[in-house]
């Protein structure tokens, strides 16, 4: 597994800070992985993978609080990022204080809509949070319905880790 030493080559390089944070993740360790992307992340504000990295394992670790925050301090040029965004409406989903405020629910949804109209790359994602979206309403024949939608979307899109991880969450 690690025929070439890399893992004593990253300790050994000062500031291979994504390498780092890939070993962790890699590995399983994702309370470490989390601390790792916050070196790498410094050293690359302005780079859209740290960021999503970080939100992701923030995401699997259930804090989202911390998700939220890394993804709305990225400011890498005027346009919305569409992976972010999804995965900031994952992260409001599953932190659950949306569904206090109507209106926050309303603003997610048609987030996800528009998505879903678009038609992007960022398909899958969509789907599956508007899977998650409406079991969180209660409404789970809708839900299992999207979560079904993004699996074969995926599957038709040659994407298998895109479906494992709607089938994953779902």
């Amino acid at each position: 597994r690690d025929n070439f030493n890399l893992n004593a080559k990253v300790k050994a390089t000062p500031d291979a800070y994504e390498a780092c944070f890939r070993q962790k993740y890699t590995d399983g360790q994702m309370v470490s992985a989390l601390r790792t992307v916050e070196n790498w992340l410094e050293d690359e504000p302005f780079s859209y993978m740290p960021t999503a990295m970080k939100s992701y394992v923030a995401c699997l670790l259930d804090d989202y609080d911390t998700a939220i925050k890394t993804i709305n301090s990225f400011k890498a040029g005027d346009a919305e990022d569409h992976g972010l965004s999804n995965n900031r409406d994952f992260a409001e989903i599953s932190k659950g204080e949306i569904f206090a405020d109507q209106s926050e629910v309303i603003r997610i949804h048609n987030h996800i809509q528009r998505r879903l109209q678009a038609n992007g790359s960022d398909m899958t994602q969509a789907l599956a949070n508007a899977g998650l979206l409406e079991y969180r309403l209660g409404n789970l024949n809708e839900g299992r319905q999207f979560y079904e939608l993004a699996m074969a979307t995926s599957n038709k899109l040659n994407e298998p880790r895109q479906t494992a991880a709607a089938a994953m969450y779902h």
